[in-house]
């Protein structure tokens, strides 16, 4: 399975109920990712942006343009 496509299944289920995500049944494929150099679990913040565009920082991560956005006073 291809970073895209496990990180696609993770994203595109419906939750049906509340509580922690089933992190567990990601973890072999992710792991696999990883050790072979497709994904670098390293890279959290991929958007800098100053404080007063927190707007754009949660809307670039509700767009799926960013992973997470780093605001910098």
């Amino acid at each position: 399975m291809s970073a895209g496509e496990l990180l696609g299944s993770i994203t595109e289920q419906p939750a049906k109920f509340g509580g922690p995500a089933p992190a567990r049944r990601y973890l072999p494929g992710l792991i696999g990712l990883v050790w072979n150099g497709k994904i670098n679990p390293g890279k959290v913040f991929d958007l800098t942006l100053p404080l007063d565009q927190v707007t754009e920082g949660y809307r670039a991560m509700d767009e799926r343009r960013a992973i997470k956005a780093l605001l910098l006073p």
